[in-house]
């Protein structure tokens, strides 16, 4: 094993992680051995899988015979987080003891040189208000301690800043996901703050960027932080081409309010911006049109409320 490459990604059942996943059923990278980490409940130990090439699991490892499994270079994309406002310890585990977890362990491994490559959010590099303060607070708490441990000679960190993502096989329960399928049932809506900024990327293309960043050290950038382009648009915008897209009408009534839960145009301290022009990006329209195919095909899509 020790003439191939680790990857280990963190979260890989979530939006960003599984996109992942899926492009690299497509696209293998051959010369890497692919790890995934497993949820575990509180205060249990770290429980890795590695895939087979059909990824599915070929065995577990725990933290104490972790090191069995690792190549010399290894590359950790970290896309483990949660954003559940309403659960502090839930927070606290995934953005921060979760990963803090895994970097402890991998740093007390003897050979190896670890990449890591940290998932990001906007919401991080700005002074405004944000929907979530407890997931930027452990997100920034973990990114300094990365920061810190960034002086360990075998480790080198990246940081990818993302905005908004969206996309097809999104949580259907998640703001913009369940705002239209309200649309493709045809209800009569009542929007909040129609003139809100949203910053939005397509998942699919952000996970294409972070494997190509695996199969060609070309495609690497000159800095180690980074902002992933984005479109922006307002949410009244969204919705009217989602109608047009869609075919289907619904009942819209745009109520303006104070809600200011989007930093969008608040950002401080802002990376660099990765250059557009050398990204096969989708355009939004492409996005939306698969996200009404993606929906469509939901069995219980008429059961959201």
């Amino acid at each position: 094993m020790r003439n191939k490459k680790s990857l280990l990604l963190l979260g890989s059942t979530g939006f960003l992680g599984s996109s992942i996943l899926n492009l690299l059923k497509s696209e293998p990278l051959p010369d890497f051995n692919i790890l995934i980490s497993q949820s575990s409940p509180f205060n249990e130990s770290i429980h890795i899988a590695l895939l087979n090439p059909d990824f599915t699991g070929d065995g577990t490892f725990d933290a104490t015979n972790l090191a069995s499994v690792l190549n010399t270079e290894l590359t950790v994309i970290n896309c483990a987080s949660s954003r559940n406002s309403k659960n502090e310890e839930l927070s606290e585990e995934a953005n921060y003891i979760f990963p803090k977890n895994v970097l402890d362990t991998l740093l007390d491994v003897n050979g190896i040189r670890i990449t890591w490559v940290q998932i990001e959010t906007f919401w991080q590099y700005s002074k405004g208000s944000t929907p979530d303060e407890s997931y930027v607070l452990w997100k920034n708490r973990f990114g300094h301690l990365l920061t810190e441990s960034s002086f360990h000679g075998n480790l080198l960190v990246e940081r990818l800043v993302l905005p908004h993502l969206i996309g097809p096989f999104d949580n259907p329960f998640r703001f913009l996901p369940r705002l239209f399928s309200k649309i493709l049932k045809g209800e009569g809506l009542q929007v909040e703050a129609p003139e809100e900024i949203f910053c939005l990327a397509d998942v699919r293309d952000v996970a294409q960027y972070l494997v190509s960043l695996l199969s060609n050290s070309h495609a690497k950038q000159d800095t180690h932080s980074a902002l992933f382009p984005f479109i922006e648009i307002q949410l009244s915008e969204i919705v009217d081409r989602f109608i047009k897209i869609s075919g289907h009408r619904s009942r819209i009534e745009f109520v303006e309010t104070f809600k200011n839960s989007n930093p969008a145009l608040n950002l401080d301290e802002q990376p660099p911006l990765l250059d557009p022009d050398q990204l096969p990006l989708h355009d939004l329209d492409s996005t939306l049109s698969d996200i009404v195919r993606w929906l469509s095909g939901l069995q219980h899509v008429d059961n959201l409320s």
